[in-house]
């Protein structure tokens, strides 16, 4: 399972529907329009991905999306990228999979 590490501890990302209906309900995007979201938009996804993975997995998670998002520094963007295409399954090692399997 994919993770991002925030203020130090590290969560786990669960890229579910329900994730995505909150994250659309909560604040507008959708996952179809998440790469004109930019930045904010990825990282947001991320935290609505890393509340599901806690729940799932049975811990607490308290931080706000405001919390989440500010303990997410501009150096960590890379990293950040790199967890919401392991969550989401659209990395390029995934898209040569995909391409492989057709």
């Amino acid at each position: 399972m994919a993770s991002i590490t925030v203020n130090g501890k590290s969560y786990p990302l669960r890229a579910d529907v329900g994730a995505l209906l909150k994250c659309q309900e909560e604040t507008g995007l959708t996952i179809e329009t998440v790469q004109d979201s930019g930045t904010v938009g990825v990282c947001t996804f991320l935290f609505y991905f890393a509340r599901a993975g806690a729940k799932h997995a049975g811990e607490r998670f308290t931080m706000d999306r405001a919390e989440f998002l500010a303990g997410i520094e501009l150096a960590d963007l890379t990293t950040a990228a790199a967890a919401f295409e392991a969550a989401t399954g659209t990395g390029k090692a995934d898209a040569k999979k995909k391409a492989a399997s057709r």
